[in-house]
């Protein structure tokens, strides 16, 4: 069934909308999702803050080429689809990447919209594979701890050091 001009229209309204207030957009290719894995999928994003669109690759391209986005593109190839989250930039990037592995090839991330410009499905990967900021807190407070501790080891050693030499000396003694 063919699109009216108004409902494309409404579309490319909608969708350029989508695109200006998200944070970060991911690019998917959902070639022979079912039903169902879309639908867990769909209830996935929307409890991180994050949603989801099927857009045909014509309206999409005509957004795209609108939206003043540096760089060039993704492919887009196959059935595409967004997720687009504004509210955790990583939020939607984590979701995507661990239901494409879930799903066993049906899904596969083909690039994205990230700070004003394009990138590719390896920058999105890699954005999805940042730790959290707690786990990211523990690294730093460890770090910044870890020269503390090891000068009060290295003072410990010292002490330790020393009252074993006049142990070994006072054992010397006794022995003669």
């Amino acid at each position: 069934m063919a699109i009216t001009r108004e409902k494309k229209k409404e579309i490319i309204d909608e969708v350029s909308k989508l695109i200006a207030d998200a944070k970060l957009v991911v690019f998917v290719n959902f070639h022979a999702l079912s039903v169902s894995d879309e639908g867990k999928l769909r209830k996935t994003l929307r409890s991180s803050g994050s949603g989801y669109r099927v857009v045909k690759k014509t309206l999409l391209r005509r957004v795209l080429g609108e939206s003043g986005t540096g760089g060039s593109i993704p492919e887009l190839t196959g059935e595409v689809a967004l997720a687009y989250g504004s509210d955790d930039v990583l939020s939607t990037a984590r979701e995507m990447y661990a239901f494409q592995k879930r799903s066993l090839g049906t899904l596969t991330i083909v690039g994205g919209i990230f700070q004003g410009s394009y990138i590719d499905a390896v920058t999105v990967l890699t954005l999805a594979t940042i730790p959290s900021r707690e786990a990211l807190y523990g690294r730093l407070a460890w770090t910044l701890s870890a020269p503390a501790s090891g000068f009060v080891r290295t003072l410990g050693e010292v002490t330790t050091s020393f009252v074993r030499g006049l142990s070994a000396i006072h054992r010397a003694r006794s022995a003669v």
